[in-house]
């Protein structure tokens, strides 16, 4: 599979936009596929040295406990490395 058909078949999607990084994933965060993805995709982020995460939930209509976990141990580990990660537009979930 090249790069431009496994960029589609994605469902958390990052940009770099100076010293920050956007995640934005899309759909609801309520099943172990996407989970894995986002989790996934912060993993990759830090180990880039990207310690300046804005995780985007405008496209997030539901999160489980476990995307919350995720963010959370993932907010851990970036502190830990003296870097931040902010959660932005995420309205009534």
């Amino acid at each position: 599979m090249n790069d431009t058909a496994e960029q589609l078949d994605r469902k958390v999607f990052t940009a770099r936009v100076g010293v920050e990084t956007f995640v934005a994933p899309v759909g609801p965060l309520t099943n172990d596929e996407i989970n894995d993805e986002l989790q996934q995709t912060l993993a990759e982020c830090m180990e880039k040295g990207e310690y300046g995460i804005i995780a985007d939930l405008a496209d997030v209509g539901q999160l489980n406990s476990r995307a919350i976990e995720i963010v959370l141990d993932a907010q851990d580990q970036l502190l830990h490395r003296g870097g931040r990660l902010k959660v932005v537009s995420a309205g009534p979930l």
